[in-house]
């Protein structure tokens, strides 16, 4: 559900960007209320998942940051199993895909939940 309507979120961002500058952060406070922490942490693998679908840095940049955010809303700095057993191919794809704010996002994201 959450990994659908975050791809649905990326469809037409540009014109809805254009329209809105604040298009992202109202699109992933949507998806984010009336979550529980455990709903939270459980969509973490389907977000890890979309940043494995992109190939555009931009995108992979905004899903960090709502991956952080999801985080933040799961109130834990547990390490999820699919984050940790996916952690090279994630970061091998943002390393290949990513510009240098992705980058710095996902070493901070990282670095908050101690990941390292």
């Amino acid at each position: 559900m959450v990994e659908q309507k975050l791809l649905n979120i990326f469809e037409n961002w540009e014109a809805e960007l254009d329209q809105n500058e604040w298009y992202f952060r109202e699109s992933f406070e949507e998806l984010t209320e009336g979550l529980s922490a455990e709903e939270a942490f459980n969509a973490i693998p389907k977000i890890c998942s979309v940043i494995l679908k992109l190939n555009n840095s931009f995108l992979i940049g905004e899903t960090i940051d709502f991956l952080h955010e999801i985080y933040n809303v799961a109130d834990t700095t547990e390490i999820h199993s699919f984050l940790h057993e996916h952690l090279d191919e994630i970061q091998k794809h943002i390393n290949q895909y990513s510009d240098d704010f992705g980058k710095n996002a996902f070493n901070g994201f990282k670095e908050l939940i101690r990941l390292y």
